[in-house]
Parts: C-alpha cells; sequence; structure tokens
C-alpha cells in the first residue's frame, strides 16, 4: 500500500514539473487578476532566441517581474498589461499572452 502511494506521489510531482506552464497558464486564466505593469530596460536571454525586456508590477508593495516578450527597446517605459495570480504574484504573464482584455476598470494596482 505505501509503495502504491509512494508512486502515485511521484507520478503526481513528475506531471506538476512537465505541465507546469500549462498549469500556470490555467490558474492565470481562471483566478488571475490583471494590474499595469512597465516596461523595464531589464533584458532576459536564451540561447537562439531574440532577447526580450522585463516588466515590473507591485502587488502589496512587493515588486515583481516577468517577460514581456517585446524585443522592441523604443517600448521601454511604457505601461503593459499584465495578468498575475494572486496566491503567488510571482506567477505571472502579459494578459496579451492569455488574451485577456485590459481596460482602466478591471487593471487596479
Amino acid at each position: 500500500m505505501k509503495s502504491k502511494i509512494r508512486i502515485i506521489f511521484f507520478f503526481t510531482i513528475f506531471l506538476c514539473v512537465v505541465f507546469r506552464f500549462q498549469i500556470g497558464d490555467f490558474l492565470l486564466s481562471t483566478f488571475g487578476r490583471i494590474c499595469i505593469g512597465k516596461v523595464t530596460s531589464e533584458v532576459r536571454s536564451v540561447k537562439y532566441v531574440k532577447p526580450t525586456f522585463l516588466y515590473s508590477f507591485i502587488v502589496k508593495n512587493e515588486s515583481y517581474v516577468g517577460n514581456s516578450m517585446i524585443a522592441d527597446s523604443s517600448l521601454i517605459g511604457d505601461e503593459i498589461c499584465i495578468i498575475y495570480f494572486p496566491l503567488m504574484p510571482s506567477l505571472n504573464r502579459p494578459a496579451k499572452f492569455l488574451m485577456k482584455e485590459c481596460n482602466n476598470n478591471n487593471a487596479a494596482q
């Protein structure tokens, strides 16, 4: 019995690791809150992929960052609409990535 529980536990952990982005997108689409961030001059760079700029935003006096997926340096300092998970704001994406609308009514910071 204990070995079955261990197998189920490790299989569940394995699935969570493999599908972490899909799980994150589901949580953001279902429970996410929208707010406004600013594109910063900090760059995220991965091999063989064009570097993109990060954005920053503040929730409850804590600052968080995320990948804006913007490569145009002329947009540094512009506002970007983002969606974050209220229980863990470090889980966030640009709202455009999840095809969410952003307007002044639902983008309170």
